[in-house]
């Protein structure tokens, strides 16, 4: 029955409770632009950091990023292959290195294989809202001279070390889209560092360029929802990882590596590594549970291999915030039943 079906995200489920102050926001938004500056010292605060620049969406945020830094074409970033963000500049030369096997995250060692004279910056993605290893592209950056910009629209508020992503690099770039913890309908996006010369550069470059800017609507919505919504949506999420650790324990299935202590990860997906995902996404839609391969459309080169491994075996769970433990069990159960199934043949 339609009725039990267990969706892979469920955006109106997850909005009904804040919708009252979302219609609110929208008819009081003010005729100036005064709420984009309040929503931007809220998400400066938030993040932690002393700038924070409002943007039409991520892929202005890293457009303004690059200008900012003085990237030309021509030049090189280094990047992961499962990074979206590279189709907004084409112009840009993006270098792909291969990922880490667990997180998924981007390799500084393979980082290091691709550097060349013309590598001007690194892009590190925190996929799934689990956090890069920071410490050690940091390190290769400044050994370097690199700039480093961090893809954040899957990980707000993720930390590693204690420290928000996004203000660990030069810059940090947020989303906020229906498909991460953050965000609504509208595309909009955020640029975020702690240097307050490429914040000036930055300042500059948006206010003339409006394609660039988020419209005050938009401004509004996020200054109502962000400080209600943002911390309890990613308790939520990360409460049903710790479900889905528990229901999965014993299952031949790769799951997200359990965080040390100074790993915060936001888990806007959860994420599984299977050779066989392409049946398993299958067979949980004949249960009425929407899975989904979490690569697909993308073309790895076989230089990449861990990452044309992952393009293969890795599906995506239900994950939102209002997902309940008994919808976790019935998804845990139908993966165990996928394999015992297959073990009795």
């Amino acid at each position: 029955m339609a009725d039990d079906r267990i969706p892979l995200t469920n955006i109106p489920l997850q909005y009904q409770p804040f919708l009252p102050a979302l219609q609110a926001a929208v008819h009081s938004t003010a005729t100036d632009n005064s709420v984009i500056t309040r929503f931007e010292n809220t998400f400066a605060d938030l993040m932690g950091v002393d700038n924070a620049l409002a943007c039409a969406g991520p892929e202005a945020a890293l457009q303004l990023a690059v200008e900012a830094a003085g990237i030309q074409p021509g030049d090189e970033i280094i990047t992961s292959p499962f990074n979206r963000l590279t189709h907004a500049l084409p112009h840009i030369s993006w270098v792909f290195a291969d990922v880490c096997a667990d997180t998924l995250n981007l390799d500084a060692h393979d980082v290091e294989r691709h550097l060349t004279k013309k590598t001007k910056a690194m892009m590190p993605m925190h996929t799934f809202g689990y956090p890069a290893d920071m410490e050690a592209l940091m390190h290769l950056a400044n050994e370097h001279g690199l700039q480093v910009f961090e893809n954040c629209v899957q990980a707000p508020l993720a930390q590693a070390d204690g420290v928000r992503v996004g203000s660990i690099g030069d810059m940090g770039i947020f989303g906020f889209t229906p498909a991460v913890a953050l965000g609504q309908n509208t595309p909009a996006g955020c640029l975020i560092t702690n240097d307050g010369a490429l914040a000036q550069k930055a300042r500059q470059i948006l206010a003339q360029k409006v394609s660039l800017q988020m419209p005050a609507t938009q401004a509004a919505l996020l200054q109502a929802l962000v400080p209600q919504a943002a911390e309890h949506w990613i308790e939520n999420r990360q409460k049903a990882a710790a479900w889905y650790e528990e229901e999965l324990a014993g299952v031949p299935v790769q799951r997200p590596p359990v965080p040390p202590a100074e790993v915060n990860p936001t888990y806007t997906a959860y994420a599984l590594r299977t050779e066989r995902a392409e049946e398993l996404v299958a067979f949980l839609a004949k249960h009425h549970i929407e899975a989904a391969l979490a690569f697909a459309g993308f073309s790895i080169p076989d230089s990449l291999p861990c990452a044309r491994h992952a393009q293969k075996e890795t599906l995506l769970l239900p994950m939102f915030p209002d997902i309940t433990p008994e919808q976790v069990e019935r998804v845990c159960g139908a993966v165990r039943d996928f394999y015992e199934e297959d073990a009795t043949l």
